[in-house]
């Protein structure tokens, strides 16, 4: 190492840009090859399921419960029919009497469910006001 240091000034320099008007001349340079057909994304083929989205809340239990009305009034209108054929199979007073209380028991059920289903219905109208009056405050 010397003891004498050479001061160096370096002055800047100007980078003028200049447009390149070159085409290739090679013809690997001009090949562009074949494009790639287009994917089908096929997540479109799917349904979204979302299993916990009505687990919780009132909201849920309305819509459990309207299902719940629903399967019940299936099941009571078969019943019904079925009692129905039986009625039209009956040869005895006593045996059509009993199908006469069957059907009115069927039917004072069918009566509850209706109401019942009003009910929720009315709950949920009045749940989704509550929803639209928090979403526009």
């Amino acid at each position: 190492m010397s003891f004498i240091k050479k001061e160096l000034t370096v002055l800047p320099t100007q980078k003028v840009a200049q447009e390149i008007s070159h085409a290739p001349q090679h013809p690997m340079l001009k090949y562009t090859g074949p494009t790639a057909p287009a994917v089908r994304d096929h997540l479109e083929e799917y349904d979204e399921v979302r299993p916990f989205e009505e687990s919780e809340g009132l909201k849920g239990w309305v819509k459990r419960k309207k299902k719940a009305f629903k399967a019940g009034i299936d099941s009571i209108s078969g019943s019904m029919a079925k009692a129905r054929e039986a009625g039209k199979k009956a040869e005895s007073i006593e045996a059509t009497r009993q199908l006469k209380k069957k059907a009115a028991k069927i039917e004072k059920k069918a009566a509850k469910i209706d109401a019942l289903l009003k009910d929720a219905k009315a709950k949920e109208e009045s749940d989704e006001a509550e929803e639209s009056d928090e979403a526009d405050e």
